[in-house]
Protein backbone atom coordinates (compact mmCIF):
# COMPACT_ATOMS: atom_id res chain seq x y z
CA UNK A 1 0.00 0.00 0.00
CA UNK A 2 1.45 3.55 -0.75
CA UNK A 3 1.38 6.33 1.56
CA UNK A 4 -1.90 8.76 0.66
CA UNK A 5 -2.56 11.21 2.48
CA UNK A 6 -6.04 11.34 3.33
CA UNK A 7 -8.50 14.14 4.89
CA UNK A 8 -8.75 14.29 8.64
CA UNK A 9 -11.59 12.09 9.41
CA UNK A 10 -11.48 9.51 7.11
CA UNK A 11 -10.22 5.95 6.79
CA UNK A 12 -8.36 4.24 4.31
CA UNK A 13 -9.27 0.55 3.76
CA UNK A 14 -8.83 -2.22 1.18
CA UNK A 15 -10.78 -4.80 0.03
CA UNK A 16 -11.85 -7.94 1.92
CA UNK A 17 -10.47 -11.77 0.38
CA UNK A 18 -13.00 -12.95 -1.40
CA UNK A 19 -13.31 -16.63 -0.56
CA UNK A 20 -14.28 -19.42 -2.92
CA UNK A 21 -15.59 -21.82 -1.14
CA UNK A 22 -19.28 -21.41 -0.47
CA UNK A 23 -20.59 -22.85 3.20
CA UNK A 24 -22.05 -26.42 2.89
CA UNK A 25 -26.66 -25.93 2.74
CA UNK A 26 -28.82 -28.49 3.66
CA UNK A 27 -32.06 -29.21 3.17
CA UNK A 28 -34.74 -26.90 3.62
CA UNK A 29 -37.93 -27.32 5.63
CA UNK A 30 -36.43 -29.57 8.43
CA UNK A 31 -37.18 -30.03 11.80
CA UNK A 32 -35.83 -31.52 14.89
CA UNK A 33 -35.33 -35.19 15.31
CA UNK A 34 -36.28 -34.85 19.26
CA UNK A 35 -40.21 -35.46 19.82
CA UNK A 36 -42.76 -32.93 20.45
CA UNK A 37 -39.88 -30.19 18.97
CA UNK A 38 -41.15 -28.07 16.07
CA UNK A 39 -37.83 -26.07 15.54
CA UNK A 40 -36.89 -25.60 12.15
CA UNK A 41 -33.65 -26.07 11.15
CA UNK A 42 -31.45 -23.41 9.67
CA UNK A 43 -30.17 -24.73 5.82
CA UNK A 44 -26.50 -24.08 7.34
CA UNK A 45 -27.48 -26.77 10.04
CA UNK A 46 -25.77 -30.31 9.88
CA UNK A 47 -26.91 -31.66 12.64
CA UNK A 48 -30.44 -33.00 12.65
CA UNK A 49 -31.33 -31.25 16.16
CA UNK A 50 -31.59 -27.64 16.93
CA UNK A 51 -29.11 -25.96 19.45
CA UNK A 52 -31.42 -26.67 22.53
CA UNK A 53 -31.41 -30.86 21.93
CA UNK A 54 -27.78 -30.68 20.42
CA UNK A 55 -25.55 -33.20 22.02
CA UNK A 56 -22.76 -31.55 23.25
CA UNK A 57 -19.44 -32.59 23.35
CA UNK A 58 -16.33 -30.48 24.93
CA UNK A 59 -14.01 -33.27 24.37
CA UNK A 60 -12.68 -31.05 20.67
CA UNK A 61 -12.12 -27.80 22.72
CA UNK A 62 -9.36 -28.98 24.87
CA UNK A 63 -10.96 -28.70 28.13
CA UNK A 64 -11.36 -31.60 30.95
CA UNK A 65 -14.72 -32.36 32.22
CA UNK A 66 -14.49 -33.99 35.26
CA UNK A 67 -16.87 -36.78 35.37
CA UNK A 68 -16.02 -38.52 39.19
CA UNK A 69 -18.30 -38.90 42.17
CA UNK A 70 -20.02 -36.34 43.44
CA UNK A 71 -18.65 -34.87 47.07
CA UNK A 72 -21.47 -35.90 49.91
CA UNK A 73 -23.00 -32.88 50.60
CA UNK A 74 -21.88 -31.38 54.39
CA UNK A 75 -23.94 -31.05 57.07
CA UNK A 76 -24.33 -27.83 58.41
Amino acid sequence: MTDVMMPEGMVHAERAEVHEKQPAVYAAGRICDEPLCGTRLSIYNRSTTCALHAHVSYASSGHRVHRGRRRAASAA
